[in-house]
């Protein structure tokens, strides 16, 4: 709770330097919200925009976020905070082209992250794959983006922040994971597992320098 507090404070701090912002919050199972912000003295008009993915691609390669053979590049997909319509064509433009938006653009992403080997990431989040057609309200794409996300290194969105030059500013607090029962100590050992689960819970705001001169 303490870095999603101090996470989101800094978010707001930054926002209220910039005009017409457009503020992306890629998991949505730990909102950030329009009332929260206002809270924290974001002063928050028509202009500003919060916007969450529905779709977010994890570990994606250069070559599948930049390819520009047609029907095939990458787009912003998912919902806006409001009822109005936002044309987010340019700042998606601007992104595929590794160049910071003319559109101030703020990338919020909170979420427990592994801190360890997860390349065969399934065995460390579970198959819940029997949930999704059993449970009428069970979002199988919001499930990827909640729980995948934890063990994957990095998402579209970051990669593509980052590549435009984006800053990020991180605020992260380590933990750890004990099995519960203890014969999976023992499967754990032989079947080369980690007995002890190490992640880190994080906020990740990033920010582009034009955009945010009181970050320094």
């Amino acid at each position: 709770m303490e870095v999603e507090k101090a996470g989101k404070e800094l978010a707001a701090k930054q926002l209220k330097t910039m005009q017409c912002p457009l503020l992306i919050s890629t998991n949505r199972d730990h909102e950030l919200s329009v009332e929260e912000l206002q809270r924290m003295g974001v002063p928050w008009s028509e202009c500003n925009t919060l916007f969450f993915p529905n779709q977010v691609r994890l570990d994606a390669a250069s070559h599948e976020l930049f390819e520009k053979r047609p029907g095939v590049r990458w787009k912003m997909q998912g919902h806006t905070y409001s009822l109005r319509n936002v044309d987010l064509t340019a700042i998606t433009e601007s992104l595929l082209n590794q160049e910071p938006p003319e559109r101030c653009a703020l990338l919020y992403v909170q979420t427990a992250r592994a801190r360890m080997d997860t390349h065969e990431f399934e065995r460390f989040s579970g198959d819940f794959g029997w949930a999704f057609h059993n449970l009428p309200e069970f979002d199988e794409e919001l499930y990827v983006q909640q729980v995948e996300i934890q063990y994957r290194e990095a998402t579209d969105y970051e990669d593509l922040f980052k590549q435009s030059g984006a800053r990020r500013f991180q605020m992260e607090q380590p933990y750890s994971v004990f099995p519960l029962n203890p014969n999976e100590w023992l499967w754990r050992a032989i079947s080369g597992f980690p007995i002890i689960e190490n992640y880190a819970y994080e906020t990740n705001s990033y920010v582009f320098e034009s955009c945010n001169k009181s970050s320094h």
